[in-house]
């Protein structure tokens, strides 16, 4: 089809009562989710960068006193605090995106009677 052959076609679906009726709802769900996706992604960016401008090194301050250093790189490890910022921010997403942001090891397991 041409699109010429198209346009009227087009028109005359967004001119009727019915079709409107619909269409205009759908429009504005559509939007207000779109910005709802773009508010929650602007507030993961705004945590994520709050959490890492604070000074100090995470790993460190997380480590018990008296580690040492082989124990403090397993930490950044384990947290995934060794990558780079982008690297660090998808692994923060994908964690808020899966519901497992926070979670412990300790939690995970299973308790025997």
């Amino acid at each position: 089809m041409t699109c010429a052959r198209v346009r009227p076609v087009v028109d005359m679906l967004a001119a009727s009562p019915g079709t409107r009726a619909f269409v205009m709802p759908l429009r504005f769900l559509l939007s207000r989710l779109l910005l709802a996706v773009l508010s929650l992604w602007g507030v993961s960016v705004l945590a994520f960068a709050i959490l890492r401008i604070l000074p100090g090194d995470p790993a460190i301050l997380m480590a018990p006193v008296g580690s040492t250093a082989q124990d403090i790189e397993r930490i950044r490890q384990e947290f995934g605090l060794s990558g780079s910022w982008w690297a660090q921010y998808g692994a923060f997403f994908l964690s808020l995106c899966r519901g497992t942001s926070g979670a412990r090891s300790g939690f995970s397991r299973t308790r025997s009677a």
